[in-house]
């Protein structure tokens, strides 16, 4: 009923808060003080549709993509958010804007990804996705309203 849905708000708020102080408390830290492979702290926050975001510093996120969060297949939950574990750095990126410079992972073993991985995530820029099979750049003069006919 209505009570649960407000005890279970105030729940979720309380640990945003919670999270919120421990992002606080964290160093400051950037993209380029990061080494491939290296081991670092992070707090998990919430879940995207393609990974979950990670703080890793005060002004730096870095996202472990679901197929990177286990060793055995895919991840089947997420990170309780304000979860503090530790991660390995994946790569360095701009595929995913300025937001997300780090991919990282908790699987064991070598770091070597096929560069499709890189390719198919969701939000990498339109400059770098020319010349894979998700360029669309020959459709950038069509406006949206034409792309489908009723």
């Amino acid at each position: 009923g209505e009570d649960g849905d407000a005890a279970k708000q105030k729940k979720r708020q309380l640990r945003l808060e919670m999270t919120q102080e421990l992002v606080a408390a964290m160093p400051d830290l950037k993209a380029e003080d990061l080494e491939v492979g290296q081991i670092v702290k992070g707090i998990s926050r919430q879940p995207m549709t393609f990974g979950q975001i990670v703080s890793l510093g005060k002004g730096l996120r870095g996202l472990v993509p679901f197929i990177e969060g286990t060793d055995n297949g895919w991840m089947k939950k997420p990170f309780r958010a304000g979860l503090e574990r530790e991660f390995r750095v994946l790569a360095k990126t701009t595929a995913l804007g300025a937001d997300f410079p780090v991919l990282l992972t908790v699987r064991s073993g070598d770091l070597a990804r096929p560069p499709s991985m890189f390719e198919d995530m969701l939000f990498a820029s339109p400059q770098e996705l020319v010349g894979t099979k998700q360029d669309l750049s020959e459709f950038a003069g069509i406006a949206p309203e034409t792309w489908l006919e009723a």
